[in-house]
């Protein structure tokens, strides 16, 4: 984890009477970076600015939390993702920013595209790439903070606030300068400003043994793998046939579980077995939502789509799931007596 010093980083602005804001009174930005160059503040109810870094994006995990520090107007903040100096001068400009509007009329958090000098009023309809998957029509709250994370690849751009993942591109993403963003809104701080370490990826297997001395919490090569039920039953089940996490054992209850990582993964696959007649496992999802997942029959299962069950004897199968990152998976198990008993749970991270 690296804290970035601000003080290397450029203030650009549009000239309000180029883009028409000096007609509506909008001021020249003032952007001020705390002494001890960790934290910065745009203070006046401005015409549109950035504050940009002195590094590219592309490849990075940038983390920073921002808070409008008054009870003044409501209108945008946000980020420059790919910004390329001169940018505000440049006929042919092209980047994205993340807009966050408090406004009544369009609240919410939008990813858009910035094309050549927007006049002043453009930023209220920029073209949209994206709106947030739960802050879409959600206005930022004064006096709030809110902490963003942000994963630049190749191929793929992810933004997270206050660990909600709430954009997911996947397209060629052209490299830039990250930066921050404000347009007519004052008193907007930046701070805890970091560039964060990638997770070298790694595979990690919790077996049938591991879960002997204690089902419901389990580490594995620093990974800890923590599992929880409402309203089921969580054991050990010792049988060589049949060992591993026994989940609902002896109950006839229908109940959910979930198994919670201490880190974020990209992809799981549980091996299952001893599912038995009249009982299925379905309503699979992770903490993004409802997930599809991929399956494979072993033996005596059928799979319709979102729904495994056993069609006679003792079933085994693999479930895989691989998608948006993320740090819990859950699934649903209808009642029996049997209950079923996950063999191992292998996990991938980045």
């Amino acid at each position: 984890m690296n804290t970035i010093d601000l003080t290397k980083w450029t203030i650009e602005r549009y000239d309000p009477a180029q883009i028409g804001a000096d007609k509506y009174k909008q001021e020249v930005a003032e952007w001020e970076i705390a002494s001890d160059g960790l934290s910065v503040s745009q203070t006046k109810n401005a015409s549109p600015s950035f504050f940009y870094s002195d590094f590219h994006s592309l490849e990075k995990i940038i983390s920073v939390k921002v808070e409008v520090e008054t009870n003044y107007d409501n209108d945008f903040i946000g980020f420059a993702l790919n910004f390329q100096p001169g940018d505000t001068k440049n006929k042919n400009a092209e980047f994205l920013l993340l807009t966050w509007s408090a406004q009544l009329k369009r609240p919410g958090l939008k990813l858009c595209r910035v094309k050549g000098i927007p006049h002043f009023l453009d930023f209220l309809k920029l073209p949209v790439v994206a709106t947030a998957n739960t802050l879409g029509t959600t206005a930022w709250q004064h006096l709030k903070p809110y902490q963003f994370k942000f994963e630049f690849n190749n191929d793929k751009v992810e933004i997270w606030v206050d660990d909600q993942l709430e954009f997911e591109i996947n397209n060629e993403f052209s490299d830039g300068h990250f930066a921050f963003f404000d347009c007519s809104e004052q008193e907007v701080f930046f701070s805890e400003i970091q560039l964060l370490q990638r997770h070298k990826e790694k595979t990690v297997t919790f077996a049938r043994d591991n879960f002997s001395a204690n089902p419901e919490q389990v580490t594995v090569d620093g990974i800890t793998l923590t599992t929880s039920t409402l309203g089921g039953t969580i054991k050990f089940s010792p049988y060589t046939q049949y060992k591993g996490l026994w989940l609902g054992a002896g109950s006839t209850q229908a109940s959910n579980y979930r198994l919670e990582l201490s880190q974020t993964v990209d992809s799981i696959q549980i091996q299952f077995s001893a599912l038995d007649r009249g009982e299925t496992l379905t309503n699979f999802a992770t903490n993004n939502g409802a997930v599809s997942i991929q399956y494979t029959n072993q033996s005596n299962t059928a799979f319709n789509g979102t729904t495994i069950s056993c069609t006679t004897g003792y079933g085994e199968g693999i479930i895989k799931y691989s998608g948006a990152r993320f740090n819990s998976f859950s699934l649903h198990h209808s009642g029996g007596g049997n209950g079923v008993i996950i063999e191992c749970i292998t996990i991938k991270t980045a």
